[in-house]
């Protein structure tokens, strides 16, 4: 059986095949000679960013509320030792007012210290109220005659996380406080 060619010139003759390497610069006929792994390491490197990123984030973050947290623990043992001083040395023993002095004390894993309390302002008051409106502490009966003072006291605490983490909150409060002539001319110059 003869074979021809096109248009009837002949046998069509074996031809050979041959691989050649491909020349610099150029791609070879059937692979792109690596583009595809490049690709996948730089995906496979920005997944591994993402990650890295995502993980730092969210490290952050969770320090960030710890560090709210222990602030506001600060400021509640702060705010426990102020209410303790408040109810306990602001107080009348017998008519006689027993003034504020400075405390301290480890509340709840934080060192709290409580300034000596200052008298910071008076206003003068008349009458025979046993305490004027406002006032947080009573005198007990006080004469017709009897001029009263409406005093403003300055509480100042301050609580230090005792871990070492670093939380450090300073509290303010003031309480008035009625006093006698005597008693404002010693404590609230």
């Amino acid at each position: 059986m003869k074979v021809f060619g096109a248009m009837g010139k002949g046998l069509l003759q074996p031809q050979r095949w041959r691989v050649t390497p491909p020349r610099a610069g150029s791609q070879a006929a059937g692979g792109q000679h690596g583009a595809s792994l490049i690709i996948a390491l730089v995906l496979l490197s920005l997944l591994a960013l993402l990650v890295l990123g995502s993980f730092n984030l969210s490290s952050s973050n969770l320090q960030a509320v710890g560090n709210m947290q222990r602030r506001d623990e600060a400021a509640a043992a702060a705010a426990q030792l102020l209410e303790a001083a408040i109810a306990l040395q602001l107080k009348t023993v017998s008519g006689n007012f027993v003034p504020p002095v400075a405390d301290a004390a480890n509340i709840n894993g934080f060192q709290v210290t409580l300034e000596t309390p200052r008298c910071i302002e008076w206003a003068t008051t008349s009458g025979s109220t046993t305490t004027s409106q406002g006032s947080s502490v009573s005198l007990g009966y006080l004469p017709a005659s009897t001029t009263t003072y409406d005093t403003l006291w300055e509480f100042t605490a301050t609580a230090t996380d005792s871990s070492g983490l670093g939380a450090k909150v300073v509290m303010v409060q003031g309480v008035r406080a009625l006093l006698n002539q005597t008693q404002k001319d010693s404590y609230c110059p």
